[in-house]
């Protein structure tokens, strides 16, 4: 097969092509990659690939390279699997990645598919889930929440009247204000659940504090919530997939880990959020080694919807970290 049939090919391919040396340098940038990314190959090729992903994956890129080309040990070589790239306008772009070695020491070819229509719809089918959730929520605490607090006001009154009379119904009155103080706790229950970070700026932060809360109280295990500083995040749908992710992290780490702290860590930079949940429990091995019952996949297909990722890893000294990010909202959704 000929060179030129070769880039005959490369160049009419509709995904992005790129192939870099053993350094992360490119050698190849197709013009569906040109496209996609926003720079023209002359832009890029020389380039480490580096420049075409957000942090922390950035920094992370060369160390991962060399790892790989000294152990042999595929983490995304050889596998494939989603990413997030970055164009030049700087914003993010979620990619299916397929990468393969060349040969030894010749380097590497990575295919990239567009994901950014198939995440946008999938972004907005979970927005509106949100909306109605929250909907039923507002319903059942302003409607039922509402009408149950007459009931109770009802009931109290004529507990009293009862009492007052010495009537041999007193009793069951006491027992009816008491059956509805519990129904009214079911409904504020069932509220929480579906909407557990109230609309505002440090709703984020108040349901990860009484998240932490929460978990100490249950299982007596050390949980607490590192904020260095304020997080503001007007952003319902965004914050609700953060609150969740840290949701299941910490449950895992209950459940699975025995750890005697957990620790939760929400961090607002210049273009993204970075939120982690680790613990100093028994510990996993690397990246995706936790099974599915630990709901990694979940947590992951919470934050690419966000626009970021997830990884799972050890954590140094013993135990796991779940790190995640998202870009920064631009617009309250």
């Amino acid at each position: 097969m000929s060179d030129s049939f070769l880039t005959s090919l490369v160049n009419a391919a509709a995904d992005g092509i790129i192939t870099i040396d053993d350094s992360g340098i490119v050698g190849m940038f197709n013009p569906a990659a040109e496209k996609m990314f926003g720079y023209t190959a002359a832009e890029v090729i020389g380039q480490n690939v580096s420049m075409l992903m957000p942090a922390p994956y950035r920094d992370d890129h060369d160390a991962h390279i060399t790892r790989y080309l000294t152990t042999r040990t595929p983490h995304v070589i050889g596998i494939g699997r989603e990413v997030i790239g970055r164009r030049k306008d700087g914003s993010p772009i979620p990619l299916a990645l397929a990468l393969s070695e060349i040969e030894p020491g010749r380097g590497f070819t990575g295919i990239l598919h567009d994901l950014t229509t198939r995440r946008t719809l999938e972004a907005r089918l979970a927005s509106i889930q949100i909306e109605e959730r929250a909907r039923v929520a507002r319903e059942l605490h302003d409607g039922l929440g509402g009408h149950m607090t007459g009931c109770a006001l009802l009931a109290k009154a004529l507990c009293a009247k009862l009492e007052e009379e010495h009537s041999p119904l007193a009793p069951r009155a006491r027992d009816l204000l008491k059956t509805i103080a519990e129904g009214h706790q079911v409904v504020r229950s069932v509220v929480r659940g579906l909407m557990p970070v109230e609309a505002g700026p440090e709703g984020l932060t108040t349901a990860l504090k009484d998240l932490a809360a929460q978990v100490e109280l249950s299982s007596g295990i050390k949980c607490r919530l590192e904020v260095r500083d304020p997080v503001y995040l007007d952003n319902r749908v965004t914050a609700k997939h953060l609150f969740l992710i840290a949701q299941e992290a910490v449950t895992n780490a209950v459940r699975h880990a025995a750890p005697s702290l957990i620790e939760i860590g929400l961090t607002q930079l210049e273009d993204r959020i970075e939120m982690r949940v680790s613990d100093d429990g028994r510990g996993i091995g690397r990246d995706g080694e936790i099974g599915k019952g630990f709901g990694l996949e979940g947590m992951r297909q919470r934050a690419r919807l966000a626009g970021g990722d997830l990884v799972v890893s050890p954590k140094p000294g013993g135990g796991t970290m779940v790190g995640c990010w998202i870009p920064w909202p631009e617009q309250p959704r």
